[in-house]
């Protein structure tokens, strides 16, 4: 699928490479136990776009910002917004009136 792609293994006991993965890796596995139990879920794959979520979102003092705004340049913005104005939305209650706005 990426003919120029090239994976490269660290050293299996390189602790400079290794312990850092594995530590964010523990962090993970942390936060979805806590989100498992705070959800009353017993599946992990259902919390892990929220974990995910929570640790793009959050501040990283190395690079003074979140890894969302590292890539993107820009503040994460989390939630649904409408530039409709709020009355009409508000007397949207079927695909009709959704049809007829």
């Amino acid at each position: 699928m990426w003919p120029t792609l090239k994976i490269v293994h660290g050293k299996p006991h390189h602790s400079q490479s290794q312990g850092s993965v594995e530590r964010a890796n523990q962090d993970i596995q942390t936060m979805l136990i806590t989100w498992m139990q705070t959800n009353n879920v017993k599946s992990w794959k259902e919390g892990l776009r929220f974990v995910q979520l929570m640790k793009n979102k959050a501040l990283y003092s190395g690079i003074q910002r979140s890894p969302y705004e590292a890539m993107f340049g820009t503040d994460m913005r989390v939630g649904l917004t409408t530039r409709f104005p709020s009355d009409s939305v508000d007397n949207i209650n079927t695909e009709d009136d959704l049809e007829y706005f």
